[in-house]
């Protein structure tokens, strides 16, 4: 099971306490939908790939003092999925060879 991030930790007691900025709520929120969004991923994932395919969660790869996060690596014997997950907003549509969101093109 994934676990959540400890800044969604530290975010989630303060929002229960009512001591949230509305910047740190607006934090609170977009860490949460992220944490849903990835959670959601993984149910899938078990779900349509039944134990097929080993997978690892969260993966933090640091150079110096760059640092990178893998949401999700998916390996087959010769093939390594690199997963990034997103949990967007919106009424998402592809027609036409074109993605809208909202009625609207994306930039």
């Amino acid at each position: 099971m994934r676990q959540k991030s400890h800044d969604l930790q530290y975010l989630e007691v303060l929002y229960q306490r009512g001591g949230l900025t509305i910047d740190e709520e607006k934090e609170y929120w977009k860490l949460l939908r992220g944490y849903r969004g990835e959670d959601q991923f993984d149910q899938l994932c078990d779900y349509f790939l039944c134990g097929e395919f080993a997978m690892m969660d969260d993966i933090t790869l640091q150079l110096g003092k760059s640092v990178t996060q893998i949401d999700k690596l998916i390996a087959e014997e010769k093939v390594l999925w690199n997963i990034d997950i997103k949990n967007y907003q919106g009424n998402y549509r592809y027609e036409n060879s074109c993605w809208t969101v909202n009625e609207n093109i994306p930039e």
